[in-house]
């Protein structure tokens, strides 16, 4: 019961600024990362570390408010790639691909043009927010298979 509380007191600190604008119910169980984040709150919880979780969650819940403003999802929906389903923003292969964030940080920036990916400058796209982008992205892929 307390793991429940301390999970569903992150959740609304995390999500509650991005939704605060309409009434929306989020179901952290059907999130790929719910497992690992539900492990790190309790991890943390015990040696006094959840603010630094909260942190994190502040970053994901960021880049996914910027992954949905700048139209990331429209191609991209919950990390799947709907022009070339074989190339998915998650998953064993995508993290072959993108062992370092900035290999994804340079793919963002530079887009790629005859796949219809625009460039995000740092004037349209500023390095703490395309931080936050890249932890969403990181967060589709549930932690047992980053292993």
């Amino acid at each position: 019961m307390k793991n429940a509380l301390i999970i569903s007191a992150l959740a609304l600190a995390s999500f509650g600024p991005v939704f605060a604008a309409k009434p929306v119910t989020v179901n952290l169980k059907s999130s790929p990362a719910h497992k690992d984040v539900e492990a790190t709150v309790n991890n943390k919880a015990a040696t006094g570390k959840v603010a630094a979780d909260k942190s994190v969650a502040d970053k994901i819940a960021n880049g996914k408010k910027l992954f949905d403003k700048l139209t990331c999802s429209g191609c991209h929906p919950n990390g799947e790639n709907s022009l070339h389903p074989y190339r998915p923003l998650k998953g064993p292969g995508f993290l072959a691909r993108y062992k370092e964030d900035g290999q994804i940080e340079g793919l963002i920036r530079t887009g790629v043009l005859k796949a219809g990916m625009p460039s995000f400058s740092k004037a349209r796209l500023n390095d703490k927010d395309m931080k936050d982008l890249i932890a969403y992205i990181r967060s589709l892929t549930p932690t047992t298979l980053k292993k």
